[in-house]
């Protein structure tokens, strides 16, 4: 049991962490986003996922170079947005206990919804229209014609959110939150006490109970399908992995993701998630078949991959922010108060203030690289990797050099 001068430890560390950036966790962040470019460049190569353009046919690619987009696909997709939800959650939680329910949930309406709003209303028009189909728009119309007679009059901006679809879900499940704490006061303090970090066994039956949620899920909404640019089908882990961050707040536990028991979770995932994933893919019928029984429904496949997926969202999410935390150098000593966060390095701070505007304006920049690369005669994994990297290089330097640079911009962007 936590004595009362270990609970008071915890008080002070979370009074002094409250509010400051975490530099481990913005590197985490960065990295996240740099994946987000190469996942698109992947998809727009492989056919393998939804984009705005895409280049080949998943038929039309050989097994190797399928076989490892798949890989990179679907290994990603199981934690990289699993991860900002995790840590969307924890971040929620300290400005909800500083600002209170009503306040909270202003600032995150302007700090998400702003962002969601423009990129709706915006840039997801400019981009189909100028960018992604220009040709066969044009003949259509104006795009003062298309977007109010079309993109607005019947709703489909609604469905325009692009990569800002994980704005709106923070938001709300910040919502959500925020409601949850007027209610129950309680619920917006931390706890009396703390807590302690979760144990493997309890992050293993957090795990199952993401599988069995993510299984439940796709009887309703199957890999592959989405609502209004929302794909509930991997929502299980999003929600879970919120609430896991809003805990680990809560109690006091988020910042002692530090020791290299919690970073062996990396090794776990690789030495035992990486041959699980081929075992379900070959024994699931994955050269046979169409992976339909691993999209959803009741079938062995789905629940192998859901929990599969579930395994790998927790493992990741634990590894790599105990292992971003040591490389940052964060030291546990005596007491959680004694924790020493270091200063980011610049190159961590340049992709930090940058990383949300990557993110946002990204789209725009892989697709006129791919138009522009189309008679490039590579192989479909090189000129994946090399117009992905090139996307992410130009989006950035695009950020640093202009998006800050205009009035008002940079504080949303």
């Amino acid at each position: 049991m936590e004595t009362m001068e270990n609970a008071n430890e915890r008080a002070k560390a979370r009074a002094k962490n409250a509010g400051s950036r975490q530099p481990h966790i913005d590197d985490v962040r960065s990295l996240v986003i740099f994946l987000v470019v190469l996942i698109h460049a992947s998809v727009t190569y492989s056919g393998l996922g939804g984009w705005y353009i895409v280049e080949n046919k998943p038929d039309s690619i050989d097994m190797a170079t399928k076989a490892l987009c798949g890989f990179f696909n679907s290994f990603n997709q199981a934690w990289f947005m699993g991860i900002m939800f995790f840590f969307g959650g924890y971040f929620a939680f300290e400005a909800l206990s500083r600002k209170g329910p009503g306040s909270f949930l202003r600032d995150r309406l302007l700090r998400l919804g702003i962002p969601l709003a423009a990129y709706m209303l915006a840039f997801q028009p400019l981009i189909v229209y100028y960018v992604a189909y220009p040709q066969e728009l044009r003949p259509m119309g104006s795009l003062f014609s298309l977007y109010f007679g079309r993109y607005l009059a019947t709703g489909m901006f609604l469905d325009g959110s692009g990569p800002l679809w994980f704005a709106e879900a923070l938001l709300a499940f910040c919502a959500i939150l925020a409601l949850a704490a007027r209610q129950i006061p309680r619920l917006g303090k931390p706890a009396s006490g703390g807590a302690k970090v979760p144990s493997t066994a309890k992050l293993l039956s957090v795990a199952l109970f993401t599988a069995a949620f993510a299984f439940a899920l796709r009887l309703f909404w199957p890999i592959g399908t989405d609502w209004m640019n929302l794909q509930f089908c991997f929502f299980a882990s999003y929600i879970v992995l919120f609430v896991l961050g809003v805990l680990g707040a809560r109690g006091g536990w988020f910042l002692e993701l530090t020791s290299g028991a919690r970073s062996r979770w990396l090794i776990a995932v690789f030495a035992i998630g990486v041959p699980a994933w081929a075992c379900i893919m070959l024994f699931g019928g994955i050269l046979t078949v169409s992976l339909d029984s691993m999209n959803g429904g009741l079938t062995w496949q789905s629940a192998a991959y859901a929990l599969w997926e579930s395994f790998t969202a927790i493992g990741m999410c634990v590894g790599l922010t105990a292992a971003f935390a040591n490389r940052a150098g964060a030291k546990r000593r005596a007491t959680l108060a004694e924790i020493d966060i270091p200063s980011p390095g610049a190159l961590s701070r340049f992709l930090s203030r940058n990383s949300f505007s990557v993110y946002v304006f990204h789209p725009a920049v892989l697709i006129a690289i791919t138009k522009l690369a189309r008679g490039w005669a590579l192989p479909t994994l090189a000129k994946a990797l090399i117009v992905g990297l090139a996307a992410y290089a130009i989006t950035i330097a695009l950020a640093e050099l202009v998006v800050r640079r205009v009035p008002g911009v940079r504080k949303y962007f």
